[in-house]
């Protein structure tokens, strides 16, 4: 009678830290560390690439259930962040955000965009200490805002121009970021 090889030892212990990784809560808190440690500040268009949104259309609900026109934001620089609860990258670059929020959020609309359920959020929110504004079910906003894909952040100037553009995990509280705010604040 012939018997099967068993698998080496290594590869069942391979099996076993993948799915340590992939199914489990450590497997994403591992994530979220390494897409911090890995994050680099997102990149400025080129003035000839940056698009500008023209018409201010649609509108988002706030934490209270008050619809706001996106129209209240002309004219402002603007942090839009397309996020959720559930993404690793999305969760990587909130302390960064958050950081930045601290320091401009006298000056620069902070736009935290959901479709999470309230209550999970603010459970979220509550949990990990962020106080950023968050907001959900956005009603045809410009389609220049559209993403397939989650973090969608993007830096708007007061004219409307896209200076940042960033689908994927950033540092948001990078020196280039906050030299760029500080050039398109009044």
């Amino acid at each position: 009678m012939i018997q099967a090889p068993k698998p080496p030892f290594k590869n069942l212990l391979f099996i076993g830290i993948l799915m340590l990784l992939f199914f489990t809560p450590l497997g994403k808190s591992l994530k979220v560390g390494v897409l911090r440690l890995i994050s680099i500040s997102p990149s400025i268009e080129k003035v000839e690439n940056q698009q500008k949104i023209t018409e201010y259309s649609g509108t988002i609900t706030n934490e209270n259930g008050l619809q706001i026109p996106f129209e209240n934001y002309k004219n402002k620089p603007i942090i839009i962040s397309f996020w959720a609860t559930w993404c690793p990258s999305c969760i990587a670059e909130m302390p960064s955000l958050q950081k930045l929020y601290n320091d401009y959020k006298n000056s620069v609309s902070f736009l935290l965009i959901t479709n999470d359920p309230k209550e999970k959020v603010q459970a979220f929110m509550q949990q990990k200490g962020y106080n950023m504004p968050v907001f959900y079910n956005e009603n045809d906003l410009p389609s220049l805002l559209y993403s397939k894909s989650i973090p969608a952040t993007f830096l708007i100037a007061p004219n409307g121009k896209i200076i940042i553009k960033k689908i994927g995990v950033a540092n948001w509280n990078s020196e280039q970021v906050r030299a760029t705010l500080n050039k398109i604040i009044d």
